[in-house]
């Protein structure tokens, strides 16, 4: 596959090399979204600022996602690819 030529591709490439640390991380900030709608006068609450919500939770599981896949994932895998390789080669 070639490489992202703009910054969008390049951010849209992140993100899927991130999509299974997204998968996994999304519903914690999916429950801090319902606690939040619980206890917001959702009544009160114009469609306007109910979209702000829902563009705050999207943005938030995406930053997420993408500092999990950074910070854990990728240098686990580091390790096991590292562990993983033959330890010797044959001739």
């Amino acid at each position: 596959m070639d490489r992202p030529s703009t910054r969008l591709s390049t951010f849209f490439a992140k993100i899927g090399d991130s999509s299974y640390s997204l998968y996994l991380t999304h519903p914690f900030v999916m429950i801090s979204y319902a606690f939040a709608l619980k206890f917001a006068p959702i009544n009160q609450l114009s469609q306007m600022l109910q979209i702000v919500f829902v563009v705050t939770a999207v943005i938030l599981s995406i930053v997420l996602g993408l500092m999990v896949h950074l910070f854990v994932e990728r240098p686990i895998m580091g390790v096991l690819s590292l562990s993983l390789k033959p330890k010797y080669s044959s001739a």
